[in-house]
């Protein structure tokens, strides 16, 4: 089995409990990501082998937390990320579906429910814009904070069929029978989102860290308000990595990067 490969234990969504996951179930499937990760990083699979490969990029706009300093230390020095459960999200409408016509059992939908916001469905986003004016200002702490650049290609999970860029919507998605396909309701939102150009990797356990050596961030780019503290502790915490500043564009209210380096595209 290739690292692409590896497949979710079926679940039974007609389990209201949700008594399916378990820690043993989920720690053999992190083995299994961490035992394939070294592989993929010697083999480095080429650029048409990677799924929706005009994304070669992707980015998690962040803040330093001065109270916790060590929680953004560790997603360079430990290479994983924060998978959140989606009712921590500040869209209250995250994950919402409609039964469809052959479902017509309460309990069901209460359990279909359920599933949606299980610890089987751990999220980590990321945006495939690096320079958005709204996102800077709403999760990168007004460009006080900082985006960090993850080449897909040197996280397999990030080329996966677990990472996909989210289906802005203006009709709720409709669930239609008892099986996976309620899975696309994870990669689903209401098209008034979608400036930020959403993708989500979907992990195996719900609010809790990834195992380690799974993301491997490739850059680094500050916002206009980037405090000198911040840049020295990145630069610290990460000093092989490249590093980029977001400046103004000639175009009016835009914004671009100026990589430290002329090859950091």
């Amino acid at each position: 089995m290739s690292a692409l490969d590896i497949n979710y234990p079926a679940i039974d969504f007609r389990d209201p409990i949700h008594s399916t996951w378990s820690e043993e179930l989920c720690r053999g499937l992190e083995q299994q990501f961490q035992s394939g990760q070294p592989a993929w990083s010697e083999a480095k699979i080429t650029d048409d082998a990677i799924r929706y490969p005009e994304y070669p990029h992707l980015y998690k706009y962040r803040s330093l937390d001065p109270n916790h300093p060590e929680r953004t230390e560790m997603l360079f020095k430990q290479k994983t990320a924060w998978a959140a459960s989606l009712d921590t999200f500040n869209d209250p409408l995250e994950a919402a579906f409609v039964a469809g016509a052959g479902i017509f059992d309460t309990k069901v939908a209460v359990a279909l429910n359920s599933a949606a916001r299980s610890n089987w469905w751990g999220c980590v986003s990321f945006s495939s814009d690096p320079v958005c004016v709204q996102m800077w200002a709403h999760y990168a702490a007004n460009h006080a904070g900082f985006c960090i650049q993850y080449r897909r290609a040197d996280s397999f999970l990030l080329c996966s069929r677990n990472c996909q860029p989210m289906s802005y919507r203006y009709a709720v998605p409709s669930v239609e029978a008892l099986d996976d396909s309620i899975h696309h309701v994870f990669w689903s939102k209401s098209d008034a989102w979608e400036y930020e150009r959403e993708w989500r990797l979907m992990y195996p356990r719900a609010n809790a860290l990834l195992a380690p050596g799974l993301l491997v961030p490739s850059g680094v780019i500050f916002g206009l308000r980037t405090a000198t503290r911040t840049r020295e502790l990145l630069q610290e915490w990460a000093p092989s990595l490249r590093f980029g500043q977001i400046v103004t564009a000639p175009r009016p209210y835009q914004l671009q990067i100026h990589w430290e380096t002329p090859d950091a595209e």
